[in-house]
């Protein structure tokens, strides 16, 4: 990627980006929320966490990841499923079925899901299929009817013996180009017809399934983003049959190449070309506002002995090596939170947080090792879930759940506005004034507190005596 010299404005230290002085953005830990937005609050999750682990208050849909197929296609890992289930079933009654049998993890999963659902009814749970690595098998049977009808009844049928499950989301990476994940090259161009006639024809038997079941499934599609050839997918044909698109928009830089990069910034820049926002601009020429949904990070991206910068005060115009930090570049939020942000949001061992107006995103800069991470910062994730209301968007999930302390869904829900939980009252919008005449009555705001006037006063300021002029009706925020 070209890199072109801009002094870029950085800000060290958090003063001026803070948007809400009485929320602790970096608590470490859920806190609550309702979900009163009418937002999309979602997060993917490897069925690792118990009901009494999943702060599902906090969420409104939790996806599931991964199940793929056997037959063509299917990710070499799952190779072993896949030769037990053909010894079992013969090639007939696996390919193109979904790759589970008694001992996949799916089974440990759904138990988990089952009590996750009974303790939070409103939660809808939808099944990823697909994924990276796990996506060849579509080119396979996209483009045949008789392949599809297999695979669509697969999935029906593994609804009616899960009956906890709301749904599906597809995640195809990605229709014409595969980018050789699983270390095979796919990909033509008749993959886009395929992808949405894929779509309408699940679309239908997840409608025909609900009116035998009384029920209506929810069918989502995770979709690319950044430099990945996407834009001539005709996601205004798809769109009719999802209830939401899912734009993965993180992991818009990585460790594949040298050029250091802000993987999931809100805005562009002519140092960052890939962003949020572009993406978001870019598919509401095709989709309508209200079915895309915006991805944030519970990871990073870094690199490290960076050098080369075009301009010196910003990493972000440099190269760096990606290999030794973490996977390929990747960290997840709550190690970072440990090792290298801190509970103050400031940067601790020689770390730094940084803050870049023009992306409107936080970075880490060790400047003894010349080392960059690229992160969601939890007061970046609460302006993306403020840009998702200001721009009539369906909502905002997060790639994955089990990489945050919490930190990263509390702010997802305070950006879209949900309703904190179990907080005291809103404090009066009008303070306490020595020259103010107050009314038997009035209420104002005095050190946090709620206080009502207990007769007409003027200059009497409160205080606990019973006496006082003053009754406090308590803490507010």
């Amino acid at each position: 990627m070209r890199k072109t010299v801009i002094a870029a404005a950085v800000l060290v230290g958090m003063g001026s980006v803070h948007a809400d002085d009485s929320f602790d953005y970096f608590a470490g830990k859920p806190q609550p929320f309702k979900q009163t937005s009418g937002k999309v609050v979602m997060s993917y999750y490897y069925g690792d966490k118990t009901a009494d682990e999943l702060p599902g208050n906090n969420l409104t849909h939790l996806v599931y990841a991964f199940l793929r197929l056997c037959g063509p296609g299917e990710y070499s890992g799952d190779k072993a499923i896949c030769d037990s289930n053909r010894s079992s079933n013969g090639a007939e009654g696996s390919d193109f079925r979904l790759a589970v049998n008694d001992s996949t993890p799916d089974v440990a999963a759904y138990e988990r899901i089952r009590e996750i659902k009974e303790r939070y009814p409103h939660l809808k749970i939808a099944y990823a299929i697909g994924g990276w690595g796990g996506s060849n098998s579509f080119y396979y049977l996209a483009g045949d009817p008789a392949r599809r009808a297999v695979f669509i009844s697969s999935l029906t049928d593994y609804l009616r013996q899960h009956p906890d499950i709301d749904g599906y989301d597809i995640d195809w990476e990605h229709p014409t180009d595969n980018m050789g994940q699983d270390g095979v090259q796919l990909g033509s161009p008749a993959d886009a017809e395929n992808y949405v006639v894929l779509m309408q024809e699940l679309r239908a038997a997840l409608s025909a399934l609900g009116q035998e079941t009384g029920r209506r499934y929810l069918l989502t599609t995770a979709v690319p983003t950044g430099g990945i050839n996407w834009r001539n997918l005709p996601y205004d044909r798809v769109a009719p049959s999802v209830d939401y698109i899912l734009l993965m928009t993180y992991g818009l830089y990585g460790g594949w190449t040298n050029d250091v990069g802000h993987h999931t910034a809100l805005q562009c820049a002519s140092y960052s070309e890939f962003c949020v926002d572009g993406t978001v601009q870019e598919y509401l020429s095709q989709v309508p506002a209200n079915k895309l949904v915006i991805g944030t990070a519970m990871f990073s991206q870094g690199w490290q002995n960076v050098s080369g910068q075009t301009d010196h005060a910003n990493p972000m115009t440099g190269t760096g090596d990606a290999s030794g930090l973490g996977w390929s570049g990747a960290q997840s939020y709550s190690e970072l939170y440990g090792s290298h942000i801190g509970n103050k949001g400031l940067g601790i061992n020689g770390y730094t947080v940084r803050y870049d107006p023009a992306l409107q995103a936080h970075y880490l800069w060790n400047d003894a090792n010349k080392t960059f991470i690229g992160y969601d910062d939890p007061r970046d994730v609460e302006r993306k879930g403020k840009y998702v209301v200001s721009n009539n968007l369906a909502g905002i999930f997060s790639w994955q759940l089990g990489q945050d302390n919490g930190d990263i869904l509390n702010a997802m829900n305070l950006g879209v506005g949900n309703q904190r939980a179990g907080l005291p009252p809103e404090c009066p919008s009008q303070h306490w004034n020595k020259k103010q005449v107050y009314q038997a009555g009035s209420r104002v705001t005095f050190k946090n507190q709620i206080m009502q006037a207990k007769w007409w006063n003027v200059g009497e300021r409160p205080a606990k005596q019973d006496w006082n002029a003053w009754r406090n009706l308590g803490d507010c925020h």
